[in-house]
Parts: C-alpha cells; structure tokens; sequence
C-alpha cells in the first residue's frame, strides 16, 4: 500500500477538480504547492501538460515561488536530471516528451502527486500519464468549466 492507505491501483482513479477559470486553475495549483511544501517539503508533484509552449509557460509562472523543473525545451534534460536528484520537487513534463517508464523506474515519481494541468491531448497521451501515475500517491485532473458549458465529459 501506498502512504495513507492507498494502493498503487487506485492513483489511475483521478479527482476531478473543476474551476471557474484559468486564473482559478493557477490559483488551485498554487495552493496545492504550498501545502505540499508546508508538509516537510519533500513530497513531489509531476504536473502533465499538452505542449512545450504550456510547458514552458506554466514553469515560468511558478519558478520564482516554487522549486520547479521542466521537462521541455531547451531545459529539459537538466530539468529531469533536477528532478531526479530531488533538488527540484515539482516537474512539469509535456506528452510525448519522456517515455513513463523512465520516470517510474528511476523511482523519481513513486509516491509523487500528479496534476493533468490539461485534458491529455490524445489517448495514447492518456495512457502514458496513466502508466506514469501508477507509482504515484494521487492524481487530480483539472477542468476548466467555461460559462457556456453544461457539462463536463469524462475521460
């Protein structure tokens, strides 16, 4: 069993956290890096994104709050490695950018909370955060729900 009484299995299935806007979606993820960091500061955050572009936004929006490494770009290799290491705590990484497998066999993400920022962009891209999340504490998924919308579609 994983700390807190839950097993591995139960990481695939994913809290969905709903929020009115993209500043609440910010603000959400915000609180839950604070409280992490207030808990010892050694537990770990992987945070899923679509793109290099979100990647690469998301980790210049929290770099000067947080210890925070991205898995793209030209920062990626030495973001991973930081994460790895356990000089950086959260990681954000993009779909497609590094094989799942890698992270969980390096132990990197085990016991680690995880944060689709963004719907996965593909269900292969699903699959992969899956299989990533499977060492992994807790996964949440971030929804944005716009005025317009009268639901919300499962994944």
């Amino acid at each position: 069993m994983a700390p807190g009484g839950r097993t591995h299995a139960m990481a695939s299935l994913q809290p969905i956290a709903i929020v009115k806007s993209e500043m609440a979606k910010t603000a959400w993820l915000r609180k839950l890096l604070r409280r992490k960091r207030k808990k010892g500061g050694a537990s770990r955050v992987v945070v899923f994104v679509n793109t290099e572009d979100s990647a690469l936004a998301l980790h210049a929006a929290l770099r000067k709050s947080f210890a925070v490494a991205v898995n793209a770009g030209p920062l990626a290799a030495e973001g991973l490695a930081a994460f790895r290491a356990g000089n950086r705590l959260v990681l954000i990484t993009r779909d497609g950018q590094q094989p799942p497998t890698d992270l969980c066999s390096s132990g990197a993400a085990i016991g680690a909370v995880a944060v689709s920022w963004e719907a996965p962009s593909s269900l292969g891209a699903h699959r992969a955060r899956m299989k990533t999340a499977m060492g992994m504490q807790l996964c949440y998924q971030l929804l944005v729900l716009r005025q317009s919308s009268r639901f919300v579609p499962s994944l």
